[in-house]
């Protein structure tokens, strides 16, 4: 059995775990619709929809070949490491800069920063990444504000 199967069986029984103990777990109080049980509900099913991709990726020999290029490409030195650490250090950025920007301001730059890390540096690049950044971190405030009641961290001057 190779180890991308046995790590994805392993993923899906800890996610069906998760689930099974979520279950257990009280009902909501006051009528709400998000109880104690619903993160780890989320979690216990993405756990079982990504284990079962992994699963379903070990059987097709597309991805086979792709994992044969990826080693090919190691074994002569191709990886660029250099953008790895530049996200790592915009990740660490991100959440220190989090709590005097607020959630809307640092989470646009970061996914901005990010795509121009990872693209070409062109004019056209830019305005598309701060477009999808400012439709997506506006489109997650409003889930979890107005549809989940939870606060997102304000600017410090507010």
């Amino acid at each position: 059995m190779s180890k991308n199967r046995l790590l994805s069986l392993c993923i899906m029984v800890f996610g069906a775990q998760f689930l099974w103990h979520a279950d257990r777990l009280p009902p909501p109080a006051l009528r709400s619709l998000v109880g104690p049980a619903f993160w780890p509900m989320v979690w216990g099913a993405a756990m079982l929809l990504l284990g079962s991709l992994l699963l379903m990726t070990t059987f097709v020999p597309f991805f086979a070949a792709q994992e044969k290029a990826a080693a090919f490409a190691r074994a002569h030195g191709w990886i660029n490491y250099s953008k790895v650490i530049e996200i790592f250090l915009l990740t660490f950025a991100y959440f220190f800069l989090m709590n005097w920007l607020g959630f809307m301001i640092s989470s646009i730059l970061y996914i901005v920063i990010c795509v121009l890390c990872l693209n070409p540096r062109t004019l056209k690049n830019l305005v598309i990444s701060t477009v999808l950044a400012v439709c997506l971190v506006v489109g997650l405030f409003c889930f979890f504000y107005y549809g989940m009641g939870t606060f997102l961290p304000p600017p410090a001057w507010q």
